[in-house]
């Protein structure tokens, strides 16, 4: 009994959830991505929602996502730092 009502609270939150973490109305982020150095080896500007088939040119451990314009400020081989 309470295994099914712990399941039907996390069905209605699923349910619920309006995607609270796209701060953009037109859906189209930069995306960057980074190799292990957190050097970027690839970017993608104004990347549409749920494009799942793009792969990156080169191998990266992070992705970053910026609204978009924000890409344009960098570059390929520029190094992040938090």
């Amino acid at each position: 009994m309470i295994q099914d009502a712990t399941h039907k609270q996390n069905k209605k939150e699923i349910d619920n959830w309006k995607g609270e973490t796209c701060k953009n109305p037109r859906g189209e982020d930069d995306v960057l991505f980074l190799n292990s150095k957190k050097r970027i080896v690839d970017r993608v500007l104004a990347l549409r929602p749920f494009a799942l088939n793009y792969v990156p040119k080169r191998a990266a451990k992070y992705v970053v996502e910026l609204p978009e314009g924000l890409g344009k400020k960098a570059g390929i081989g520029d190094l992040l730092q938090w």
